[in-house]
């Protein structure tokens, strides 16, 4: 017994033309799209200019969001790489490319945290400009530095949230 797959169902070799009006109306009715075409290389190419217009959309929502990243407060700088990096990972998906210049000059931007402005001005003064994963690395070691001297702290369950200590010390 032969087997067919039709857009990710599996059904015997004795398909019947009511099975596919049927299978296809149910599903965002693409019978609607390909219907009234006579050939099967037709209704192919119709239903791939159909999804590439919907990538085109998602791409460019992708590029606005990953545009639009900022750390959040409280947010550790993994979470934060993170986020980039799986936006990046989608488009990549979707047939984009992101260059590396444009994607360290997002995460650099996207920090909000006032006791990030130095850090920030002495990469972007650096003549020789870094690849992402270095940036990546000189911020998780950046942000270590500052957990050290007690400028931001960790929370217990949480990696490394910027939140400052505001507690008074006793006996002054």
């Amino acid at each position: 017994m032969v087997a067919h797959f039709v857009v990710g169902v599996k059904v015997s070799s004795q398909l019947t033309p009511s099975f596919y009006a049927n299978h296809f109306s149910s599903q965002n009715n693409l019978l609607a799209y390909v219907g009234n075409l006579k050939k099967s290389k037709d209704m192919y190419d119709k239903l791939v200019g159909m999804y590439e217009v919907n990538n085109l959309n998602e791409m460019i929502s992708l590029k606005d969001q990953i545009k639009d990243m900022k750390m959040n407060k409280g947010e550790s700088m993994q979470s934060y790489i993170m986020r980039i990096s799986c936006l990046r990972d989608h488009l990549q998906r979707v047939g984009e490319t992101m260059p590396n210049k444009e994607l360290v000059v997002v995460t650099l931007r996207g920090l909000l945290p006032p006791i990030w402005e130095t850090f920030i001005t002495t990469i972007s003064n650096n003549n020789n400009f870094l690849s992402f994963d270095e940036t990546v690395e000189k911020l998780t070691q950046e942000e270590s530095r500052i957990i050290s001297r007690g400028k931001i702290q960790k929370h217990e369950g949480e990696p490394a949230a910027f939140v400052t200590d505001n507690k008074k010390k006793k006996g002054k």
